[in-house]
């Protein structure tokens, strides 16, 4: 024998809540999505900005006049300029080292920073690497590069 309750008070009240219980979900995981995607769009900004500061830096070293501008080949000066080293290093200075050179009045949340290393010399022509640091003030976002130049003397 079938019994068919014919009592159905609350079922819409039951249905409604399981609907807003689905609901939440959708968007609790809306809402995570959009807060990834932030920070995401935030580390690019960052990055690129850093990026560009850096390059900022290889232009700065290319026109320091300390280091260029004496009328001779950077390594071959009496005192060693900020920023120039005479040898090539074995691997990229870290945080702290003296031979960084960081150009004064850097503003808008971005540094740079950068030395220039002394390569070799072809006859005349004088072979150097640019390394260039940029990045944000907090320092979580770093970019390098490093460019090789040369000059003649």
């Amino acid at each position: 024998m079938k019994t068919i309750v014919k009592n159905e008070n609350g079922m819409a009240l039951l249905i409604s809540i399981m609907f807003l219980i689905v609901l939440s979900v959708l968007i609790a995981s809306l809402f995570s999505s959009s807060v990834y995607e932030l920070y995401s769009g935030h580390r690019y900004q960052d990055s690129q900005a850093s990026f560009f500061t850096a390059e900022t830096g290889v232009r700065m070293a290319m026109n320091d006049s300390a280091i260029w501008g004496q009328g001779a080949a950077p390594e071959l000066l009496a005192t060693t300029p900020a920023g120039f080293s005479n040898s090539s290093f074995s691997s990229v200075l870290q945080e702290g080292d003296t031979r960084w050179k960081t150009p004064a009045g850097q503003s808008g949340g971005y540094t740079c920073k950068y030395y220039i290393e002394y390569l070799r010399a072809n006859g005349v022509t004088h072979f150097y690497r640019i390394t260039s640091e940029g990045s944000n003030n907090s320092g979580s976002v770093r970019k390098q590069i490093q460019m090789v130049v040369n000059s003649d003397f």
